[in-house]
């Protein structure tokens, strides 16, 4: 992972949690109780536990720059050649899984739920404009919803 993807990529904030001392440092999870309307802390324990319970432990962190920088690369022949993007790196439309590319008419969006974190991104086809949300609690709508919507406004700005 870091000789192919993020070095090539130059992130910067973006790497693996190894420890809980590393998992202490990040923005700390919430879980919503739709029947109290309440949430409640992910705990560092039982975060760090989940994080490594995980097929493909020591889950990645990264800032909303970073994976704007990692899509934008992804999405380039630099990393992987015409022929071969929809086979791997960025998937059809009616997949069902979370946390990869899909192409939705002009965009490519993605969207990944884990343990109190949400994250969804919406970029042009090409890669080159795109809107990253991060959040660490959700209550209500979707946060692929969302970030179609802005990508949609910056580009009829543009």
């Amino acid at each position: 992972m870091k000789d192919t993807l993020l070095q090539p990529a130059g992130v910067k904030h973006t790497g693996f949690v190894t420890s809980a001392a590393v998992q202490s440092k990040l923005a700390p999870s919430f879980t919503y109780d739709k029947a109290s309307d309440s949430a409640s802390a992910v705990t560092q324990d039982t975060l760090f536990q989940t994080m490594n319970d995980q097929l493909g432990s020591k889950q990645l962190y990264t800032t909303a720059s970073d994976m704007a920088q990692l899509t934008h690369y992804i999405t380039s022949s630099s990393f992987v050649g015409e022929k071969y993007m929809h086979q791997g790196a960025i998937a059809k439309a009616g997949t069902a899984y979370t946390g990869r590319l899909t192409i939705d008419g002009s965009r490519l969006v993605s969207r990944a739920d884990f343990a109190g974190y949400h994250n969804a991104l919406a970029f042009t086809e090409d890669g080159k404009t795109g809107v990253v949300l991060l959040s660490n609690y959700q209550k209500d709508g979707s946060l692929s919803d969302t970030a179609k919507a802005i990508l949609k406004l910056v580009q009829k700005n543009d």
